[in-house]
């Protein structure tokens, strides 16, 4: 009796259940702004910005090496004025940054081929036209760009006198007695060895290496550290030959 009544109150249960109506799903709210709104995956708003001086990967240099032969093998037909430049249209000051564009490129050039004077010359004269544009930020910045090729230019030529003048000396290292204590130079002409800061024909020896002496040579009221190898000939022009035992 029981059980009966056990199985009765499932099946209620159970006609219960089924006869129930499903309520419905109530969809969840989107907000009004996000409707609208496409998916975009996080690499889509990255923004690539080479920095600054970036070399390209396709730049021709071969091409660019070839271009600056020709032109610095073309006499230049400019005279250092706004007025002979050629195929200039606008306003003066237009006109002037043109000019000075090509002059910076010319300069370029002279620095290339290691036309000292020439690229001093230049520098000068083009800041001195350009002196009266000084307000102009652009011609301003071109103003500076010659400072530093004047001063590039001027300290290259500097460092070549200084060098042909240390060369004309004629030092030669003819051996070196390496101690760790304190190492001995002897050099050509001398008649003793020589230790660091003893003086030799207008030069300082600064160090004393295995196979290498190193001199400080004064010129132009600017200081200079020259090397002279063990054996190294070096001519008037400033080319060494003949180094034994030096590794590049």
């Amino acid at each position: 009796m029981l059980l009966r009544t056990s199985v009765l109150v499932a099946l209620a249960f159970l006609v219960t259940l089924a006869s129930a109506e499903p309520k419905p799903v109530q969809p969840q709210s989107v907000k009004a702004e996000d409707a609208g709104a496409e998916y975009k995956p996080a690499e889509a708003e990255w923004i690539f910005e080479p920095p600054q001086g970036r070399v390209d990967i396709m730049y021709d240099i071969e091409a660019r090496l070839t271009l600056e032969k020709a032109l610095l093998e073309k006499p230049d037909q400019r005279q250092g004025g706004l007025v002979l430049v050629p195929n200039l249209e606008g306003t003066e000051v237009e006109a002037a940054l043109e000019w000075a564009r090509l002059e910076a490129e010319r300069v370029d050039k002279l620095i290339l081929s290691r036309r000292w004077d020439e690229a001093i010359q230049a520098c000068d004269k083009a800041n001195k036209t350009l002196e009266k544009y000084q307000d102009h930020a652009e011609i301003r910045s071109l103003r500076e760009l010659f400072a530093r090729s004047r001063s590039q230019a001027y300290e290259a030529k500097l460092f070549e006198e200084a060098k042909a003048q240390f060369d004309s000396l004629g030092i030669k290292v003819e051996g070196v007695l390496w101690s760790p204590e304190g190492s001995l130079a002897v050099l050509a002409n001398e008649p003793k060895a020589l230790r660091i800061n003893d003086r030799t024909r207008d030069t300082t020896i600064v160090n004393i290496d295995t196979n290498r002496v190193d001199f400080l040579f004064t010129y132009q009221q600017r200081r200079f550290e020259f090397q002279r190898y063990v054996g190294e000939e070096v001519k008037s022009s400033g080319a060494a030959t003949n180094r034994p035992g030096v590794s590049r």
